[in-house]
C-alpha cells in the first residue's frame, strides 16, 4: 500500500510529518513525505526515508493518483482544499476545524490538534 504524506510548507511541519511516514513504513506502508525541505537533511533521516518535493496544485491529481491514501496537514491553503476533493482516502490533521469552512469532520479519518498542547 502506498501512502502520500503532504505537510504544510514549514521545515518543522516536514520533520513532524516525516515521523508519521516513518511510523507508516514500520507498519508496511510505502510512505512518501512531500516537502521542499527534507531532501537537504540527507543522512540525518532514516535510510529508507522517501521524500519528494511538494506537489504543485495544477498536478495534484496526476502526482497523487498512484497512492492508496493521503495524510494531509490541512493548512487552509488552496492546495489542501483541492486535495480534500480528490477521490483518494484523505486523513487530515487540523489545527482548527470549522464545518462551514472545511466540510464535515470525519471522526474515522481526521485529527484535530488541541490548541492547549
Amino acid at each position: 500500500m502506498k501512502l502520500a504524506v503532504v505537510c504544510a510548507s514549514g521545515i518543522g511541519d516536514a520533520l513532524i510529518f516525516e515521523m508519521i511516514s516513518h511510523a507508516a513504513r514500520s507498519k508496511g506502508w510505502e510512505a512518501t513525505t512531500f516537502s521542499n525541505h527534507l531532501a537537504g537533511f540527507g543522512k540525518w533521516l532514516s535510510p529508507n526515508a522517501q521524500c519528494a518535493p511538494q506537489p504543485r496544485i495544477e498536478e495534484l491529481e496526476e502526482q497523487l493518483s498512484p497512492y492508496d491514501a493521503i495524510v494531509l496537514q490541512h493548512d487552509n491553503s488552496p492546495k489542501a482544499f483541492k486535495l480534500k476533493s480528490l477521490k483518494i482516502p484523505i486523513h487530515a490533521f487540523y489545527g482548527a476545524h470549522l464545518n462551514t469552512k472545511h466540510g464535515l469532520f470525519d471522526k474515522e479519518r481526521d485529527y484535530l490538534a488541541s490548541r492547549n498542547k
